[in-house]
């Protein structure tokens, strides 16, 4: 399923691309018909997609599940935990959905940025970024963009909003928590069943929260650098987000909870009132920080390819030994960087339950499962850069043309590698 959402998402953005090149050779040869106004608004559109990333994945699906998973077995107040257990698989499933469900639906398309954060595309070290997401575009527009060289014209897109996406979710789930403390049940009686829709609004918020914050747990979630491909270890992000954590042992879930007081003394939480967004801000700069070490450990034995040719951005994937060659090298850092994940989750879980005024969520007994939940688009992004987000994000699709290349694993084009 991962790969066949990957190999989507790269039709779609060869398909946009290719098409604003064809509208910019038609407006070229056409003697200006269109006014200077159009032909700006296109120029931006073509820009903003030829700068965009590929949808870009925290973990693969078993490890988004094993950080919420942790996460329930973490939350230190009785009462949630026991209710969040009863839910596991539909919190798990929530954990995998913004990389699932979303992916699949074009409304979806405009979160691909919410996943990453990624300050040093402007040269900007993450310590100096502000908790603002307005005085970060105020920070950040018009900087130059390192990967394609032109200047910033679109913040949430180019940088990513990851800390600020996992924080708009804490919100949600306290909005919808503080409603379930002050009323009775929102939701129908069905026999001895009853059902609050607060309370279930409360904790698929909480399940969806999940997923942005194991994505900062995921070093290359932290970095212009997100699949290795500017030094010589281009295939890197999917070797270690999905293909080692698949050969994680079957009790990666007890490692990871046992590993709790590690990085409960790394991520400083002894401090309930500290912002979801600081806290995001510092696993993000230790995620950051081990980027090195998983560089070290990369077993290449020939490195990736990266060169310019025609226009085209050609790829070759290093070459490495297999996942299950050399597991047991990589299993501490992986459970390390899980463990952070699902540490800081258990405790923004606890600080919602807190904040809402404690919901007697021991009330909800019914067994309403978030199958498809609608999607929710960000809401700290400001006017102007939503809109040319948007524009480029809904620009129509179209047939590439015979003389462009299928997109493959080894070759792809694209003003950045892709995510």
């Amino acid at each position: 399923m991962e790969n066949n959402f990957q190999t989507l998402s790269i039709q779609r953005q060869r398909q946009r691309i290719d098409q604003n090149k064809h509208v910019e050779m038609q407006k070229t040869t056409s003697g200006g018909n269109l006014n200077s106004l159009s032909l700006k608004l296109s120029f931006l559109i073509f820009l903003l997609a030829s700068l965009s990333p590929q949808w870009a994945r925290g973990w693969g699906m078993r490890g988004h599940g094993l950080v919420c998973e942790a996460a329930i077995h973490l939350v230190k107040n009785e009462n949630l935990k026991r209710f969040l257990l009863t839910r596991a698989p539909a919190i798990t499933y929530l954990c995998n959905l913004p990389d699932t469900y979303w992916r699949s639906i074009p409304e979806g398309e405009s979160g691909a940025y919410t996943h990453f954060f990624e300050s040093d595309i402007i040269k900007v070290p993450l310590e100096s970024v502000p908790l603002s997401y307005s005085a970060l575009e105020a920070m950040a527009l018009g900087k130059l963009n390192i990967n394609s060289q032109k200047p910033v014209i679109s913040v949430s897109r180019e940088l990513g909003s990851n800390w600020w996406r996992a924080d708009q979710f804490a919100r949600l789930a306290i909005e919808a928590g503080k409603k379930a403390s002050a009323a009775a049940p929102s939701g129908p009686t069905k026999g001895a069943i009853t059902e609050n829709n607060d309370i279930y609004t409360m904790w698929v918020m909480m399940g969806l929260m999940g997923h942005f914050v194991g994505d900062n747990a995921q070093p290359f979630h932290t970095t212009r650098d997100y699949d290795g491909w500017y030094s010589g270890h281009g295939g890197i992000h999917r070797y270690y987000e999905t293909e080692l954590v698949d050969q994680l042992p079957p009790e990666a879930v007890s490692m990871i909870v046992k590993n709790a007081n590690k990085a409960i003394q790394e991520l400083k939480l002894t401090d309930s009132k500290i912002s979801v967004v600081q806290k995001m801000k510092d696993l993000g700069l230790l995620s950051h920080g081990d980027l090195q070490k998983i560089f070290h450990l990369d077993p290449i034995l020939k490195k990736s390819e990266l060169r310019q040719e025609k226009g085209m951005e050609l790829k070759t994937e290093a070459e490495r030994k297999p996942p299950n060659k050399v597991i047991n090298s990589f299993e501490k850092l992986l459970i390390n960087h899980m463990t952070r994940g699902a540490v800081l989750l258990a405790r923004s879980w606890d600080y919602i339950f807190e904040e809402s005024g404690k919901p007697a969520v021991e009330k909800d007994k019914s067994y309403k499962f978030p199958h498809q939940f609608n999607f929710i688009p960000a809401d700290y992004i400001s006017e102007a850069t939503a809109k040319t987000t948007a524009a480029a994000a809904t620009a129509p699709a179209a047939t590439p043309s015979p003389t462009t290349p299928s997109p493959s694993p080894a070759t792809t084009s694209k003003s950045a590698p892709s995510k």
